[in-house]
């Protein structure tokens, strides 16, 4: 058999026993059954690279070479800290033209092999993410696919799909995805790490090294990923281990990685406001997950008061390396930050802190929470619809309709929820869809299942400059546009209580607006007089 083959497995593995039999147990059992060995072996390698192990994970891989015969098993002469640091490590002694990354707890779905080696040999994609499958920490099965998608393939650039669908969830799991070898195998991760956090930082380096190349969700299930133990006891032993702070993996450290992708090019200064972060229970905001571990360290500060050298005393060039950077990027969360500012600079100076700041931090931090999830996408409005940017693409949503943009842009596919969300190229495009079949105000138009995203928002003011200064004429202008929210809801299809309750209360409005214009005729007289 040729060195060169088409895709390598790496099995990157630290004290991973309790696993790895069985990972290599399917593989044998693969070969052994004669389906599909002879192009497993001919096209594929698989590679365990052995983190200097202090269990039996070497003796356990180095017992399948027999019985796997495209298997390699290397010890590298040194430990590395992290699972990011040994793959990149590994890279470079891949034989493969892409390299598929397995965590030795993951579980292959042999039926795949041959998407796999197809998208391989077809070579289009610098990065082929597929739609892979996942359990709990105990094998319970908890999806059966990442991403809603009707067709085999979407494709687009890697910076667009990660503020789409998330820096994290996307990219972060390794074993959904085959990578183009050379693309990554001489890049320099230690000087990345030096500069960054370990943790996550393979996702800031394949974006640094794909950028420009092309990427692709394939709807096709690979493997089983097995989600982790994520609790805070093993972060907080991580942090340990680095001797850096509890927070510091989803704050300072991945800050940092947002600003070295900034300051080399490859995202913009909004690309982490914008961003839309997904995981397996719906979409959220990477802003606020990071201001809710920001708080979080805060307290752990305030927890290690009078202890020397704690780790978990944030210093004040970190704190303000973190506000800093959402200070000038994110305007929504400026309450929330100054209420943070304020508790630092009591900790810092020694002062005792009220759980009252605590609380009102917290009140804050809700408060930006619940903001619609896209407002940092709006990019203007058309009629009654409000228009978003995301990753390339204009969408277009009625402003009582918000909900229905957010169950659109789950599906990877061109989709719509016409009339009530609309996606086109550029504004023109959109505005011109709205104009031909837009709804208003009247809901006749709007299919009944889709009557359910139906969220009234709050009335707001009318922009400043539409009314003259006029006190009562405001009033007047005011209650017109409470009328009209009114006629849209009995002209629905909601409850007749509902549509009732809200004809009768125009009928009552339009008397007041009467009775405000009779008072406002009469004001006007008297000042002539």
């Amino acid at each position: 058999m040729s060195d060169k083959k088409l895709v390598t497995i790496l099995i990157p593995v630290y004290n991973g026993a309790k696993y790895l039999s069985g990972l290599l147990h399917s593989f044998s059992n693969f070969v052994e059954s004669g389906g599909g060995r002879n192009e497993f072996l001919e096209q594929c390698e698989i590679l365990v690279v052995n983190n200097c192990s202090t269990d039996s994970t070497l003796d356990i891989a180095t017992s399948f070479e027999g019985r796997i015969p495209n298997l390699r098993v290397e010890t590298p002469s040194t430990h590395v800290p992290t699972a990011e640091e040994n793959v990149f490590r590994s890279f470079k002694r891949c034989h493969g033209e892409y390299t598929w990354v397995l965590g030795c707890d993951d579980i292959v779905r042999f039926e795949a092999i041959g998407d796999v080696l197809e998208v391989a040999r077809e070579s289009k994609y610098d990065l082929a993410i597929f739609n892979f499958m996942q359990s709990d920490k105990d094998g319970g099965m908890e999806t059966v696919c990442n991403y809603f998608m009707k067709e085999r393939v979407y494709s687009g650039d890697l910076v667009g799909f990660t503020q789409r669908m998330g820096f994290w969830w996307l990219i972060a799991g390794f074993s959904g995805q085959i990578v183009r070898t050379s693309r990554v195998a001489h890049f320099d991760h230690p000087a990345l790490i030096a500069k960054t956090s370990p943790i996550y930082s393979h996702v800031t380096a394949y974006l640094e090294c794909l950028s420009r190349g092309t990427a692709a969700i394939i709807n096709v299930q690979n493997v089983v990923y097995r989600l982790s133990d994520n609790d805070a006891d093993h972060w907080r032993r991580a942090a340990g281990l680095l001797g850096v702070f509890d927070e510091y993996f989803w704050t300072l450290g991945y800050i940092r990685q947002i600003k070295y992708l900034e300051k080399s090019g490859i995202v913009g200064a909004d690309y982490l406001i914008k961003m839309i972060e997904s995981n397996r229970s719906g979409f959220f905001r990477p802003t606020v997950v990071i201001y809710d571990k920001l708080l979080s360290q805060l307290q752990l500060m305030k927890a290690a008061r009078g202890k020397r050298n704690d780790r978990n005393s944030l210093n004040r060039s970190d704190f303000e390396e973190i506000v800093n950077f959402f200070a000038e990027r994110d305007l929504l969360a400026r309450p929330f930050l100054n209420a943070l500012r304020e508790i630092f600079e009591d900790l810092a100076e020694g002062h005792w802190v009220d759980k009252a700041l605590f609380e009102q931090a917290q009140a804050r931090l809700q408060s930006y929470r619940s903001t619609f999830l896209l407002l940092p996408a709006f990019v203007g409005s058309y009629a009654d619809y409000e228009i978003y940017l995301i990753s390339k693409t204009y969408y277009a949503v009625h402003r009582y309709f918000r909900n229905a943009l957010l169950d659109v842009i789950r599906y990877l596919d061109p989709i719509e929820h016409a009339p009530i969300v609309f996606a086109a190229t550029s504004q023109v495009e959109v505005a011109l869809r709205i104009k031909q079949n837009g709804i208003g105000l009247a809901w006749d138009s709007v299919p009944p299942s889709l009557m359910r995203y139906w969220a009234q928002p709050a009335l707001s003011a009318p922009a400043a400059g539409s009314l003259n200064h006029s006190g009562s004429q405001s009033h007047i202008t005011a209650l017109q546009a409470t009328q009209r929210e009114l006629k849209a809801i009995y002209r629905s299809r909601r409850s007749r209580f509902a549509r009732f309750t809200a004809w009768l209360t125009v009928v009552g409005l339009k008397l007041a607006k009467y009775a405000l214009s009779l008072s406002s005729t009469s004001s006007a007289e008297a000042s002539k007089a």
